[in-house]
């Protein structure tokens, strides 16, 4: 649905602050009111979450936040939780309820997308979810003599029946067009499941034998010209790590 940005004129008072915060600058002030061009707006919301007074209205999405822009979390508490992180692979047998997935998408819906476009797509393999790894598994065994010579730490593992979801109860596929919009996407959704006392194991090698086995990908219905940028096996830890293991310094060059 096409989204039309309107501007209340009653309500504007003309500060300018949407005009200076447009990201395509289709809003000018005209008789000291804001005036949306609306062939060159892309409804990014700017100029909405920017208005002191509540001034403007953009059609088109359905429903509007009720919750106003929240205070910033603690920079200690979200670093702590940030260096403290580690793919998990061992999980207990507990499900993860419906209610807890739906604020893992709620905020995945929150993340940044080019021109808030919002077209990254989730994939919740539930009946599929065992047929996937087991057609994952005999591909990857397959293609391990080949694999063993680019990765060699793949060489001395043993490619068992589980061994791209670990016995997880919880498996969320992202894709889309565009990479950057699914990394986005899917580190809000480790981030909130973190905070939620999940553990999550982005397993990159069922990405690459997706890549290369069609008849996955049809199992999955993933889109035609859709990249699989994530898949993120999710469920609580069953073991708990007791202190961050020691990381090299960042490497930054300035031109």
């Amino acid at each position: 649905m096409k989204q039309h940005t309107i501007i209340d004129k009653v309500k504007c008072i003309g500060c300018g602050q949407c005009a200076a915060d447009c990201v395509s600058q289709c809003i000018t002030l005209k008789d000291g009111k804001a005036e949306v061009n609306e062939p060159f707006c892309i409804g990014c919301g700017h100029c909405y979450a920017i208005c002191p007074k509540d001034a403007v209205t953009i059609t088109g999405w359905g429903e509007v936040p009720e919750t106003p822009a929240a205070a910033p979390v603690a920079p200690e508490a979200l670093m702590g939780m940030m260096k403290s992180r580690r793919s998990t692979r061992q999980f207990q047998d507990k499900p993860v309820p419906q209610a807890v997935i739906d604020q893992l998408l709620e905020a995945a819906r929150y993340c940044p997308t080019a021109e808030n476009h919002q077209v990254v797509e989730y994939l919740i393999l539930d009946e599929k979810k065992a047929q996937a790894e087991a057609m994952a598994v005999e591909s990857l065994r397959k293609m391990k003599k080949m694999l063993d010579k680019v990765v060699p730490a793949l060489a001395n593992q043993d490619i068992d029946d589980h061994f791209f979801f670990k016995g997880a109860p919880l498996v969320i596929l992202v894709t889309n067009k565009a990479d950057m919009d699914n990394g986005l996407a899917a580190s809000y959704i480790e981030l909130m499941a973190n905070s939620l006392g999940l553990g999550v194991l982005y397993s990159g090698f069922f990405r690459v034998v997706v890549k290369f086995n069609s008849k996955l990908r049809k199992l999955l219905k993933i889109r035609r010209g859709y990249h699989l940028t994530a898949c993120m096996v999710i469920g609580y830890p069953k073991v708990k790590y007791q202190r961050i293991p020691p990381r090299l310094p960042v490497k930054v060059d300035r031109r």
